[in-house]
Formats: C-alpha cells, sequence, structure tokens
C-alpha cells in the first residue's frame, strides 16, 4: 500500500477539521435561524422536584404528532405522541430542577408544515437559584493558614457550600447565614503554585427547606499574604470634643500598620506607622463625625508581600 505524503496527510487533517466547524457553524446558524410558529401560551409546564414534572400542549387535533425536546437542535427528545384528542398531558422526569426551555415541534394533521415552539419554563418551587453575581463573592488568600471566603448580602438562613469541584464531589468548606451580613467561611482554597495563585472553586447556595443550587464558578486573583487583623484586635472611639482613638491589640514591635479612608472616591491614608509594642494607640483629630468605615492594613516587622486589609465601621460622634 502507498504511503501517504506529509502534505497530503496534513491536507486531509485540514479538510476533516474544516467540514467539522462548517457543519457545527451550519448547525448553530440554523437554531439561531428558526421561525418558531407554534404559540408558547399553549403550553403548560408543572415542575416539581423530585418526581414527575407535568406538560400540557392544548388546542390540538386528532392526528396531529408532537414532539418535545430538550435542545435548540431538536436531538433530545423528551417526548412525542400522535394525539387523538384536542390537548395533550404527559409526565417526564427530564426536567431541570433550575429551570430551561422546551423546543416542541408540532405537525398538524390538515398542514403540510411543521410549526415550531420555544418555551421557557421556571424553576421547581423547591429549587434555590444559583448566584447570579460573582461580585458579591471575595477571598482573601492566607499564607500559611486558612483562607477567608466572603458572600456579601447572603441570604439568611441559607447554607452556602464551597467545592473543589463542579460537579459537588469534594466540599472544601460550609457555613450557614444567621443574618444578611457579611457571612466568611474559613476555608483552604487550592493553590495554583506554578502561578501562587488561588484555583477555581465552585459555590452554591440553599435556601432553608429548599433544594441546594447548580454550582458557579468562582477564581479569585489575591496573591497569599499574611492574615488581616481581627475585629476583636481593633476598637475606634470617635469623640465629639476631643481627638478620636484608634486602638490595636495582639501586634508585635516594629509592625507596620496603615489607615486609611474608605470614603468615595477619595481613599486618603490617615497613617502609617510603626508599633513599639504589643499594643498601639493612634490619636487622630477628627475621623468624622458621622460613622464611616476605614481600611487597615498590618504589615509584620519580619516582612510580607501582599499584607491584607481589614474594614472596620465606626459609630458616629456622640
Amino acid at each position: 500500500m502507498k504511503k501517504l505524503s506529509k502534505w497530503t496527510k496534513i491536507s486531509i487533517v485540514g479538510l476533516i477539521l474544516f467540514s467539522t466547524i462548517l457543519a457545527t457553524t451550519q448547525s448553530q446558524k440554523a437554531a439561531a435561524e428558526t421561525e418558531y410558529t407554534f404559540d408558547a401560551s399553549l403550553v403548560t409546564v408543572l415542575n416539581n422536584t423530585g418526581k414527575n414534572d407535568y406538560i400540557t400542549i392544548s388546542e390540538l387535533s386528532s392526528k396531529d404528532k408532537v414532539a418535545v425536546y430538550s435542545d435548540a437542535t431538536m436531538k433530545k427528545k423528551i417526548y412525542s405522541k400522535t394525539v387523538s384528542k384536542s390537548s395533550l398531558k404527559f409526565k417526564t422526569k427530564l426536567l431541570k430542577d433550575s429551570g430551561g426551555k422546551l423546543y416542541i415541534s408540532v405537525k398538524h394533521s390538515w398542514k403540510s408544515t411543521v410549526d415550531l415552539g420555544k418555551v421557557t419554563y421556571d424553576p421547581s418551587p423547591d429549587y434555590t437559584m444559583p448566584i447570579q453575581n460573582t461580585s458579591t463573592l471575595s477571598l482573601i488568600s492566607i499564607k500559611d493558614a486558612k483562607d477567608i471566603f466572603t458572600i456579601r448580602k447572603p441570604i439568611k438562613n441559607a447554607t452556602y457550600r464551597i467545592y473543589e469541584d463542579q460537579k459537588k464531589k469534594k466540599r472544601l468548606a460550609y457555613k450557614t447565614a444567621k443574618s444578611a451580613a457579611d457571612l466568611q467561611i474559613s476555608v483552604e482554597i487550592p493553590k495554583d503554585f506554578s502561578l501562587k495563585l488561588p484555583q477555581t472553586v465552585y459555590v452554591t447556595v440553599q435556601e432553608k427547606g429548599k433544594k441546594e443550587s447548580t454550582a458557579i464558578a468562582y477564581t479569585s486573583i489575591d496573591p497569599e499574604g499574611p492574615a488581616p487583623l481581627k475585629a476583636s484586635q481593633v476598637t475606634i472611639t470617635n469623640n465629639k470634643n476631643y481627638a478620636d482613638v484608634i486602638k490595636i491589640t495582639g501586634i508585635q514591635p516594629n509592625d507596620m500598620v496603615t489607615i486609611k479612608s474608605t470614603t468615595y472616591p477619595v481613599r486618603d491614608i490617615v497613617t502609617n506607622r510603626k508599633s513599639t509594642g504589643t499594643t498601639m494607640y493612634i490619636y487622630i483629630d477628627q475621623l468624622s463625625k458621622n460613622s464611616k468605615t476605614l481600611e487597615i492594613i498590618h504589615t509584620p516587622a519580619t516582612g510580607a508581600n501582599n499584607p491584607k486589609s481589614l474594614l472596620v465601621k465606626y459609630s458616629a460622634e456622640k
């Protein structure tokens, strides 16, 4: 048998790849250009959790042929039947608890063309919607200790879980929010040591009495650094007629403490000071008459890259 030259092989492989891309593109284009002629309002979907779902299609005629699919290319069939009366009702367990779309084909017995329809169905009542915005998530990546994963404005009494994989086989940590205040979870996030960055993790939420949501991906670019101060180490006294006081405990001599204002749009440095002992008192002529928040950055005397911030809110003057 005659051997093919290198260039002939490359040409054949290129032709196969081109044909595959062309077929995929044409399929996607066909799906995008589909004209939906079947009235979606004639379809009712009852989406349940852990039990049968029900789909009802009305205004049919005897001998109409109906098929229901879960994908726009109409390859994943859920159900098909030639009907014998004016409506069709059937049960299935193939709908997604999170909601989704159905694609319907109806060949009326009195019509030469096929009507196509697209129906959006709601999540099941027992399903928890996944986190909608990853900007509500943040990570402080701590060197030689557990990381701090924060969820802003969590759902009260909902449980948040962090997984290493999207299929939720390896759980890293979980915690239930007791209020709508920021929820912090102590967790060891796997690191990509080649880049010194965390790997992607997957986060779910489960409201009380409901089913756990699907997992959404979250990747942080926060590099490892020393742990921030704890809120219990900082006391801010906002005085009315004399200097305001910031007290910081549990530190070491020669540690550096930087305090910044977080008032938008200004982020001025209030002070940048080195400690002389394990407790530091910082006196400020005037922080603010109103309640505001300070950013406190603690850098150990031993030196460290990427020191982490602690945000502390102080009360209005009294």
